[in-house]
């Protein structure tokens, strides 16, 4: 039969034809979630970097009901827990339609600024940014899940956006103890007023060395 990652990739061009790339989604080592989007709104090309079987992926697409359509044109409703659907994939990429703009927004924008930091610092400034996708101000507040050792003030800062502005929440970063370098992934929640099952995220902090670098 056919090369599966050829048809992958097929698949996901006619998938996201006529509709602008607006970020990715982390979900994983072995597999990948677009974000596109056009007057319509957004949806979600999620896809496996498996040749063979299928795996689950945890998407946040808020409390609404949200429509998987496969390549073959089948759709079946999802029904989202907590905000959240768990998906199976494979190599063909499956998409989602009618998640919620704002959680895919936050959810796909979200990083720390720097997001590099000298390890022989125990104390560092960083902004945790995410972009404010709708029509109406955003607030709410943010709850991070520090790594073992690591402490981040204030714990659960406040924020506020208007339209179509970016969030840039001022944090401090502290550890204790020996760490490693490299890649440390911070996941949370963005908790946002007005009810509504919160917004999981995700951001990459790298811990380098000037003596190495």
């Amino acid at each position: 039969g056919p090369d599966p990652s050829i048809m992958a990739w097929t698949g996901l061009a006619s998938a996201i034809d006529g509709r602008r790339p607006a970020g990715t989604i982390p979900t994983g080592p072995s597999t990948r979630c677009l974000v596109a989007e056009d007057e319509q709104g957004m949806v979600l090309v999620v896809r496996s970097d498996l040749f063979e079987g299928e795996e689950p992926v945890t998407l946040p697409v808020g409390d609404a009901t949200v429509e998987l359509v496969d390549l073959d044109g089948r759709t079946r409703l999802l029904h989202p827990v907590d905000g959240r659907v768990v998906v199976p994939v494979g190599a063909l990429p499956r998409m989602i339609k009618g998640a919620d703009r704002i959680a895919i927004g936050i959810a796909a924008s979200s990083r720390f600024e720097p997001s590099e930091l000298w390890l022989d610092r125990r104390e560092h400034r960083v902004e945790l940014v995410f972009d404010n996708p709708g029509l109406n101000e955003l607030t709410g507040r943010l709850e991070l899940e520090p790594p073992a050792g690591w402490s981040f003030d204030p714990p659960q800062p406040e924020f506020a956006a208007g339209p179509g502005e970016s969030v840039r929440i001022p944090m401090t970063v502290r550890w204790n103890g020996s760490q490693r370098l490299g890649r440390n992934v911070i996941r949370g929640l963005v908790r946002l007023d007005g009810g509504g099952s919160p917004v999981p995220i995700e951001g990459d902090l790298r811990l380098d060395s000037p003596s190495l670098s």
